[in-house]
Order: C-alpha cells, then sequence, then structure tokens
C-alpha cells in the first residue's frame, strides 16, 4: 500500500512540475513573439513617420506612402502586443493604425481626383498629417520601449532622431 501511495504521489507531482514547465515555457514563447511583434512594428512607423514629414515639407501626398503596408502588419501582430503593452498604450497603437489607414483613404482620393502624378495637400490634409505626426512618433517611443528586455538594459529614454535615422 505503501508503495502504491508513493507511486501516485510521485505521478501527482511529475504531473504538476510538468504542467508547471509547460506554463513557463509557453509564457516565455509569448513573451518573446510580443516582443518581436514590437519591433517588427517599431520600423514599420518609422517608415510612417519619414513619409509623413516628407509629405508635410513637400506640400504633396507621396505617390507611394506604405501606409496600408502598415496596416497588415498591425492586425496581425496586435495579439501579441496586446500581451506586451498595457491598455491605454495599446489603445495608443490601435488609435494610430486606424489614423494611418484614414491617412492612406485620403491620399488615394486625393491622386485619384487630381489627374495627375503629384496631388497638393488641402487644409484638411495637412492637418491630419501633422496630427498623425505626433501620434507616430508617440507610439513609435512606447513600441520601441516594449521591444526591449529587461536583460537588454533599455534606460527608459525615449528614442531619439539620430537612433532610428528619421530627420526632421
Amino acid at each position: 500500500m505503501t508503495t502504491a501511495l508513493v507511486g501516485f504521489l510521485g505521478v501527482i507531482a511529475g504531473g504538476i512540475l510538468s504542467g508547471a514547465v509547460q506554463a513557463i515555457i509557453a509564457w516565455r514563447d509569448r513573451y518573446r513573439a510580443a516582443r518581436v511583434a514590437a519591433r517588427l512594428l517599431f520600423f514599420d512607423l518609422v517608415l510612417v513617420e519619414q513619409r509623413i514629414r516628407v509629405a508635410l515639407k513637400s506640400g504633396f501626398w507621396p505617390m507611394r506612402s506604405d501606409w496600408d503596408e502598415f496596416v497588415a502588419p498591425w492586425t496581425e501582430h496586435r495579439g501579441s502586443l496586446a500581451a506586451q503593452l498595457n491598455t491605454p498604450e495599446f489603445m495608443a497603437v490601435a488609435g494610430t493604425s486606424t489614423v494611418i489607414a484614414q491617412l492612406e483613404l485620403m491620399r488615394t482620393a486625393a491622386i485619384r481626383n487630381a489627374g495627375e502624378e503629384r496631388a497638393p495637400l488641402d487644409d484638411a490634409a495637412q492637418a491630419l498629417l501633422g496630427r498623425a505626426l505626433g501620434m507616430v512618433s508617440s507610439v513609435a517611443k512606447l513600441v520601441y520601449r516594449a521591444s526591449f528586455t529587461r536583460r537588454e538594459g533599455f534606460s527608459g529614454k525615449a528614442r531619439d532622431e539620430d537612433e532610428i535615422g528619421a530627420g526632421g
């Protein structure tokens, strides 16, 4: 009877230990996926930020924006990012994604209506681009911080323009 009880307790302990190890491995995989998603999204945001700056400086919509290409990766990775970001941060990224989608719709319509290669920015477009630039810059900082592990030693300082190559 004692041998059977010891064996039974061993099976129970082994099951609990195995479950705990599997839970830790699953958590670690989700954490790693969230960091990778943050890194990918950060570089997409850098490209969006650069295109917005060029448009505001030139006064014309870019013929190619890549803004629509931002929405697909965001949709693909938002589940992972939800695990990495807190609720206000996640809502900021989601709101920025919506504004970027609006920019692409405005850009496409302006180019179609202009019937030219270069469509000038109207006042509404400049206002939305200015608002979007602030949002994208802010969200890029959030996502940048989320892409670091504690071990990598992110200092907490906001990234500056030189770190990402976005010129002013």
